[in-house]
């Protein structure tokens, strides 16, 4: 699967994600489904996100305000290589500097997510508030 570059709109961005730090919370599936260039959306069951507009994190490699991991079902395995029934891939968004189109999305990345691309369980740790937090 190939990394895909995709503007959004603002309504787009703020429709997914407004926040003004970068706490993780859970996706809403409902809206990622409408959201474009999101692949593997039929596949999708759940992930979490987090950003900031005015804080941008490097993400893989670039300047991003938002960053989301996104968990699929693999419902044919490469069992030979390891791969189980549970796919996680990263997703970043970025500033454009145009009017129309002030964001893009782009992914799937299978690095930088909180979990392995190919996570063995899908355990919630990573994304869960730290004690004191």
């Amino acid at each position: 699967m190939s990394t895909q570059h995709t503007l959004l709109t603002q309504a787009q961005f703020d429709a997914l994600y407004s926040s003004s730090d970068w706490n993780i919370v859970e996706l809403d599936m409902e809206t990622l489904k409408m959201t474009p260039g999101v692949q593997r959306k039929h596949d999708a069951f759940g992930g979490f996100i987090s950003g900031c507009r005015d804080q941008p994190k490097t993400l893989n490699g670039s300047e991003a305000v938002v960053g989301f991991d996104l968990f699929a079902h693999e419902p044919r395995p490469n069992t030979n290589q390891g791969e189980g029934p549970l796919n996680v891939y990263h997703y970043i968004i970025k500033r454009t500097g145009k009017a129309d189109y002030p964001f893009m999305l782009s992914g799937p990345y299978r690095s930088e997510a909180l979990l392995p691309h190919w996570a063995k369980d899908l355990d919630l740790t990573p994304y869960l508030p730290k004690p004191g937090t």
